[in-house]
């Protein structure tokens, strides 16, 4: 894949952040079919991809944990914290590439949002039936599947 700069990756976390939030809210609908709640999953999948390469972009500096989170204590709609997470992690990379203060002295808060970003995810997998793994292992399957079918670029799930 090519390769992009940190800030590039915190968009994709906030749109793929506010896609879990769609997704969840269309499962929820009394009609849901099996695909929207399998769209859950797939987008849960996208937001750990985004914040994988993040933290990879930023290198040693802002490490992946080294333990899948797990579910802790059930709590209602994980999906809006995941929003409020994706969007403070956000500010502090605003802050940072608008250059109130070093980067290495937002990493600390970076951490600990991107942090309850992966704690969120989770929790909002097992509310439709499903473990962290499974996310990640569906965005896995999904990404190979485009780049054997040389379909990376682009727009939309039906590539």
């Amino acid at each position: 894949l090519q390769k992009f700069t940190f800030d590039y990756y915190m968009h994709g976390i906030v749109e793929e952040s506010g896609e879990v939030f769609d997704a969840v809210r269309a499962a929820r609908s009394t009609d849901a079919s099996s695909f929207e709640r399998d769209n859950v999953i797939a987008e849960i999948g996208d937001v750990l991809w985004y914040v994988t390469s993040f933290s990879m972009e930023l290198g040693g500096s802002l490490s992946m944990p080294q333990t899948w989170p797990w579910v802790e204590k059930t709590i209602a709609e994980p999906e809006v914290l995941l929003l409020v997470a994706a969007a403070r992690l956000s500010g502090r990379v605003k802050k940072s590439l608008r250059g109130d203060k070093k980067l290495e002295q937002f990493l600390p808060a970076m951490a600990s949002y991107r942090d309850e970003i992966l704690k969120l995810c989770p929790q909002v997998a097992a509310n439709h039936g499903s473990t962290l793994e499974q996310c990640a292992s569906v965005n896995v399957r999904k990404l190979g599947s485009r780049s054997e079918r040389n379909t990376m670029y682009g727009d939309g799930d039906t590539r």
